[in-house]
C-alpha cells in the first residue's frame, strides 16, 4: 500500500501494476509502522515486483534477540536478493551495489541511525543523514 496526496487530501493505493522499465527516474518508497507491524515482510512483496534486487542489511547480531530477527529475516528473503551487510558506512554500499540491480531493498533505516547515534554521537547525526539524502538523490535504482 502507499499513500499518495491528492488535493482533498490522502488516499490509499496498492502497487498492481509492474515497474515500467522506460523511465530513468528511481524511486524512493518508505514504508513505516510500529515495532514488529510487519514493514520488513511488506518491503518485500514491495520489492517482488522487480527481478534483480539487491537487500542492504543494518543490523548486527548484538544479542540472541537480534540474532534471531536476523536469521528468520534471511530465510524470508531467500536467495533472490543480492545483500550487502552493513552497519555503519550506508553511502558508500548503495553506491557499491552494481548497477545491474533495479532495486535496493535498505533495511532498516531506523537501525542504521540507531547505530550511527551508538557509535558516532548525536553530533554525526545530521551529517550522516545530509550524506544519505545526498546519495539517494544521486541514485539510479529505486529504493525501498
Amino acid at each position: 500500500m502507499l499513500l499518495r496526496s491528492r488535493s482533498s487530501g490522502w488516499r490509499i493505493s496498492t502497487l498492481h501494476a509492474k515497474p515500467s522499465w522506460r523511465f530513468s527516474v528511481s524511486r524512493v518508497i518508505l514504508i513505516t509502522g510500529g515495532v514488529r507491524s510487519g514493514k520488513s515482510r511488506f518491503a518485500l512483496e514491495v520489492a517482488s515486483r522487480w527481478k534483480r534486487k539487491a537487500f542492504l542489511a543494518t543490523a548486527e547480531p548484538l544479542d540472541e534477540e537480534m540474532a534471531e530477527r536476523i536469521s528468520r529475516h534471511r530465510k524470508e528473503r531467500g536467495r533472490e536478493f543480492f545483500t550487502v551487510e552493513e552497519p555503519l558506512e550506508v553511502c558508500r554500499a548503495l553506491l557499491a551495489i552494481p548497477d545491474e540491480f533495479d532495486c535496493v531493498l535498505f533495511e532498516c533505516l531506523a537501525t542504521w541511525l540507531g547505530n550511527v547515534l551508538v557509535r558516532e554521537g548525536v553530533e554525526a547525526l545530521e551529517g550522516r543523514s545530509e550524506e544519505l539524502l545526498r546519495t539517494v538523490e544521486g541514485l539510479r535504482k529505486n529504493l525501498i
